[in-house]
């Protein structure tokens, strides 16, 4: 409804109308705002369904510009500090993680943002996890094979995917709960949300020849019960240790 309002007013302030005018466009407004909202109501309800069925949703443009390119400009300099992961599947990657401190995080794990996903996906009640944020970058010739995401809660939690960087000729694939085997060049500021565990998609990122892609993970749930995975995927970057060790996802 903000959007409709601002228009509204900046239409009158601009054109100055007689009441009757004034009246009738703004019949004519909330006949035009109805619609949409019954549209965006519909590609709604097919988001919640696809991913209800299939456990995968690719969203494109997710952020503001300007929130993007600070999340950006930020992620540019604290790669420089990435290293390769241990105990991955991962092949040839890097990374790092990200704690409340960064404006990447703030900006990313709140309750307004896990509002817009359980919309998205009609996973109610979504809150952000206590899972670091992960900075991830594929350089040329990385890759990851045909996997599940590990389930660091239970009940199994949603990772969000967004996109920051992307020129190369990787595509990230899934078979979805036909058997269909997809897949997407993801753009940058586009999210790519996972159920996690058994009931989510099995999924891969083809090796990249040519270009490199950065991204960011994001775990968001609906409780604080953590599995064993939990402590374990924190041992994946250097600097964050536990006792357990094997190979994550």
């Amino acid at each position: 409804m903000l959007d409709f309002t601002f228009w509204l007013v900046a239409l009158v302030q601009h054109h100055n109308p007689s009441f009757a005018h004034r009246y009738s466009s703004r019949r004519s407004s909330q006949r035009a705002y109805s619609s949409r909202s019954s549209a965006e109501c519909a590609r709604q309800e097919k988001a919640r369904a696809a991913f209800g069925k299939h456990g995968i949703l690719y969203v494109p443009q997710f952020l503001d510009q300007a929130t993007f390119k600070g999340v950006c400009a930020e992620c540019r300099r604290l790669r420089a500090k990435a290293k390769r992961e241990k105990d991955s599947i991962a092949i040839g990657r890097i990374g790092r993680c990200l704690d409340d401190r960064t404006e990447t995080h703030r900006a990313f794990m709140t309750l307004s943002v896990a509002a817009q996903l359980s919309d998205l996906t009609g996973q109610y009640a979504l809150k952000p996890s206590e899972y670091p944020v992960e900075l991830r970058h594929y350089p040329a010739r990385s890759g990851m094979p045909w996997h599940r995401d590990d389930v660091l809660y239970l009940p199994a939690q949603l990772e969000v995917i967004l996109t920051l960087e992307n020129t190369s000729d990787s595509l990230t694939e899934w078979r979805d709960a036909n058997g269909q085997h997809e897949g997407i060049w993801t753009e940058p500021n586009s999210i790519l949300l996972v159920r996690a565990g058994e009931h989510g998609p099995l999924h891969r990122v083809t090796t990249i020849r040519r270009g490199e892609r950065t991204i960011l993970k994001f775990v968001f749930t609906v409780s604080d019960c953590k599995t064993d995975s939990f402590a374990v995927h924190l041992d994946s970057f250097p600097g964050r240790r536990v006792a357990t060790r094997r190979t994550r996802r």
